[in-house]
């Protein structure tokens, strides 16, 4: 079905009186696509138009100019507005008609009654407060109504819908565990909102499921489940309505958009859970435990009998600048590089592997670009939903395992290529044996976010631990200089995450950090040319991509404060 689009999107008026008249009009013109209107859609006019003049006469009475600019996001069922006005127009989003602030406003505490943010509270459904040095952010947010029902609670009469190929699976105590493959995520649920998310299915009113709910749990307030219902749409576990309006999006927005789907692109194969299955019922019996576990003992054999013809080999190449001397033949190079990607592949396989064989789902499998580098990646989100914490760990630990298999292959290859006389081919996968030796003891290591970390969370039954631990540790160091709010003393039913949070510190100076470098400076002369710049280009995109998320992190968390303003009285 296709809806009608606004003819105008976003509006920039000059903060003036006389634009509020503009901007009502706007919210009306915007909410046509969204099926908004009657009393519903007035009350916003009327909030919209209010707010508009109220900054605008505040910038008038203050000598302050500027615009306000206007931003429409319709849904189907309900519509944002979004203004945007100058950080210097003092609006008050708890205004106190009884501030001493307002002594040097003289003239501003005349009707108080009417100010704006009394008539957002008795005219929206929703309104959200966002301010930085530069400008200040208000949402206001409409459901429409059906007509026989003005004045129903707005979440009432939404029809939410699960989120695609979302999974639910109930374990103990009636808890849940929903995973939502889209935004690769899996949430712990309780058994109230675990109700209301199996109760969604895109034709039934949340009245209806209201009652349901009292029926379930006993008597409460409507508003109870209207907060279930908003956690899980912010959690994207559900949809209330469809984005009517995708090109609202303009200038630096736009750009940002674009770039961040650029440098996480990830393309996934169609249908993977489907021929995941295929090859796990064709040989999927290689993964399971048993036969993994004796892969796994066979492959450390290899590697132990191999060892003195691996010594004698490494003691041929020059171990100071191996990765330069690989690279520095195109026979080698070539080895390496395919070898290396395939022991990814197989990386990567080997957790869906798992995972599809002892029960769960595969949503995603395919390429995606990872610090600058195309690379395998799968979503085994739904090993959140084993009931055995063993079952869980083996899919963590299914790709440590495959890189010490892989390595001793290669070591076992290179070692027969040693005595057929092919030299450089035998250097380069005796380079990979040892790289993937290395990198799968560094998957181990549940310091760094990678499967030990993974595992470790799953045999102490800890979620979140790498999260809690990092806060907790933070929040010490705060205290001990005397500045946080906890004292040193209000940290001993944590010292377990505190000294989990400080050894992931020092890990990532002593496993990262200092090898990497080493490792640099050991092959500077040897990477020097054509490699030198494809390094450079890697590290440079890795640098990109992550101070520019930890400065949009910073920034949200230091510039940009969220306010709720209907639960702010």
């Amino acid at each position: 079905m296709e809806h009608p689009q606004p003819s105008v999107h976003d509006l920039t008026l000059p903060l003036t009186p006389q634009s509020a008249i503009h901007a009502g009009e706007f919210a009306v013109q915007a909410a046509a696509p969204a099926g908004l209107g009657g009393r519903p859609l007035a009350r916003l006019r009327q909030a919209v138009e209010e707010l508009a003049e109220s900054a605008a006469v505040l910038a008038q009475t203050l000598g302050i100019t500027g615009q306000m600019r206007l931003a429409a996001h319709p849904y189907t069922g309900w519509l944002t507005v979004e203004l945007t006005l100058p950080a210097s127009v003092p609006l008050d989003p708890v205004f106190d008609q009884c501030d001493s602030a307002l002594d040097e406003l003289p003239g501003l505490k005349v009707m108080p009654d009417i100010f704006w943010r009394r008539l957002i509270l008795e005219f929206v459904d929703k309104a959200e407060w966002e301010q930085s040095p530069k400008k200040i952010i208000i949402r206001l947010t409409q459901y429409a109504r059906p007509e026989n029902r003005p004045g129903e609670l707005y979440f009432l009469g939404l029809t939410p819908r699960p989120a695609p190929d979302l999974a639910m699976e109930y374990i103990a105590n009636e808890m849940a565990v929903a995973v939502a493959p889209h935004s690769k995520a899996a949430f712990r649920l309780s058994p109230k909102s675990a109700f209301v998310l199996q109760a969604v299915d895109g034709e039934t009113a949340v009245r209806d499921i209201y009652t349901a709910f009292v029926g379930r749990f006993g008597m409460a307030h409507p508003t109870s489940v209207g907060r279930i219902v908003e956690d899980l749409a912010q959690r994207g576990l559900i949809i209330t309505g469809d984005q009517l309006d995708e090109g609202s999006q303009h200038g630096w927005d736009r750009l940002r958009t674009l770039v961040g789907r650029a440098l996480s692109f990830q393309y996934s194969l169609p249908a993977p859970d489907r021929w995941i299955g295929a090859l796990e019922r064709a040989i999927g019996r290689v993964w399971s435990p048993p036969a993994a576990l004796l892969l796994l003992t066979a492959s450390i054999l290899v590697l132990v009998l191999t060892l003195p013809a691996a010594a004698s080999l490494f003691e041929s190449m020059d171990r100071g600048a191996m990765l330069g001397s690989v690279f520095a033949h195109t026979v080698s190079a070539t080895v390496f590089v395919v070898g290396l990607n395939v022991a990814f592949l197989l990386h990567e396989l080997s957790h869906a592997m798992t995972c599809k064989h002892l029960g769960g789902r595969i949503h995603a499998f395919g390429l995606m670009v990872y610090c600058g580098i195309l690379c395998p990646f799968v979503d085994t989100t739904d090993a959140w939903m084993f009931k055995s914490k063993w079952h869980r760990m083996a899919v963590s630990l299914a790709g440590p395992a495959t890189d010490v298999i892989c390595a001793a292959l290669a070591l076992s290859l290179a070692a027969l290529l040693s005595a057929m006389g092919h030299f450089e081919a035998c250097e380069a996968l005796a380079a990979l044996s040892l790289f993937l030796l290395i990198m799968g003891g560094r998957n181990l290591i549940p310091l760094l976010q990678v499967d030990g970390y993974y595992a470790l969370s799953d045999l102490l039954e800890i979620p979140n631990l790498r999260p809690r631990s990092f806060a907790a540790t933070k929040d010490l160091a705060l205290a001990l200089v005397g500045i946080g709010s906890k004292r040193p003393a209000d940290f001993r039913a944590e010292w377990q995450f505190i000294a989990y949070g400080a050894a992931c510190i020092a890990g990532i100076v002593v496993i990262i950090l200092i090898p990497a470098s080493t490792l640099l400076l050991d092959n500077l002369d040897a990477l020097r040319g054509p490699l030198a710049w494809v390094l450079s280009a890697v590290f440079a995109v890795w640098a990109v991509h992550a101070l520019s998320g930890a400065g949009r992190s910073w920034y949200r968390r230091t510039r940009l404060k969220t306010l709720d303003l209907k639960n702010t009285h």
